[in-house]
């Protein structure tokens, strides 16, 4: 009997000892554990990585095409009580001046600006004669026809000359109601005789007629690269007699 007894005893103690996991399953869980903040980690980084691509990169403002509108600090105004026009520009332009132009009789006007060689404005009076064939600068004014527009200024071969349709940009009216014509700039062929409203390539013209009777049109030559800020000049100009 005390035989039997120890075997049981001995049996229970064998049964109450606790067992600990293989040491086999520890590595396993370390091995997931790494696994996933790895993969979290490349996922993140790709992530980061696509979004930066997608993003749209802030474009550099340069001084030449920094427009703010509605800021008086930023624009000027040009008025011209003899002829009876005014428009404003931003100041990154400069100062408006007119410059010298010569003519043989009547007068002449042709105005830039300090900071930009590429935007003049021009008018002539209609007795203006140079002796030589007129420049786009040369000019006193338009007739509309239908859209037809006959350009007037100084030549020597003919003073008025109908503009190919083909030439023309848009006919519209600026919000102050002034009609304007925007001329395509194009380079004339070599042979032949140029028109005066040939601007060359990569400009763009534009017509205006005022309601002086010595000065009747003003003209504008803008690069197409600022065709924003001669938007903004155009919308601007206003008769002011």
């Amino acid at each position: 009997m005390e035989q039997i007894n120890n075997f049981e005893n001995q049996n229970l103690d064998q049964n109450l000892t606790p067992t600990t996991p293989p040491k086999n399953i520890f590595k396993l869980l370390f091995f997931i554990l790494l696994a996933l903040v790895l993969v979290i980690t490349i996922f993140l980084t790709t992530f980061l990585i696509t979004k930066n691509k997608n993003s749209v990169p802030v474009q550099k403002i340069t001084e030449t095409t920094e427009i703010i509108k509605n800021n008086v600090q930023d624009w000027k105004t040009v008025e011209d009580k003899e002829i009876g026009f005014s428009f404003n520009y931003h100041t990154f332009l400069g100062e408006f001046v007119y410059l010298p132009n010569k003519s043989e009789t009547g007068n002449a006007i042709l105005g830039k600006f300090s900071k930009n060689n590429d935007i003049y404005i021009g008018g002539i009076s209609t007795d203006f004669t140079a002796g030589r064939s007129g420049s786009f600068y040369d000019f006193s004014g338009y007739d509309n026809k239908n859209n037809e527009i006959t350009y007037h200024g100084a030549r020597t071969l003919d003073k008025a000359s109908l503009i190919n349709k083909s030439d023309i940009k848009k006919i519209y009216k600026n919000k102050n109601g002034v009609e304007i014509v925007l001329i395509n700039g194009y380079t004339p062929p070599e042979s032949g005789y140029p028109e005066p409203w040939g601007l060359g390539e990569g400009n763009i013209g534009a017509l205006v007629n005022t309601n002086n009777k010595t000065y009747p049109g003003i003209s504008f030559q803008f690069p197409n690269i600022l065709e924003s800020e001669m938007i903004f000049i155009l919308d601007s100009f206003d008769l002011t007699k």
